[in-house]
């Protein structure tokens, strides 16, 4: 089992990621500020060490400040939301969720992890950064 740790402050905010390899696949862990937290898996990746090297690697470019995700498009806010970002990815993931019915608030649909649900909301709720980005998003999985 391979294990990786890293923390940073990336964009006003302190960032704590782990990245754990069981049974194959990669187990992020993000942790926002001590108190944002949200978990994903990428299942299918070999137990390799290429693998392993590309997850360090990947975690690590987290921490590089080239990777500019103050660009707020819908990319970027997939990759904010720890989801797979090309655009087939994105009409992929807004086809297999739509249409969201009109009574369930965004951050509220079933798919989110309870972390990429907080982001939502707050991002909504505070009309911060990502909020036209989440707005558009709502749009297209209402469409």
């Amino acid at each position: 089992m391979a294990e990786l740790e890293t923390e940073f402050h990336y964009n006003g905010h302190d960032v704590a990621i782990t990245l754990v390899e069981r049974e194959g696949a990669w187990h992020w862990s993000y942790v926002m500020d001590a108190t944002s937290r949200f978990e994903l898996q990428q299942p299918g990746l070999p137990s390799s060490e290429m693998a392993h090297l590309d997850a360090i690697r990947d975690a690590r470019s987290m921490e590089n400040p080239s990777m500019d995700l103050t660009d707020h498009s819908l990319p970027n806010l997939f990759r904010q939301l720890g989801l797979p970002s090309t655009q087939p990815e994105i009409d992929s993931f807004i086809s297999r969720h739509r249409p969201l019915r009109g009574e369930i608030e965004l951050a509220d649909a079933p798919f989110w992890t309870p972390g990429q649900a907080q982001f939502l909301r707050e991002e909504i709720g505070e009309d911060a950064d990502w909020a036209e980005m989440v707005d558009q998003l709502n749009a297209l999985l209402r469409a």
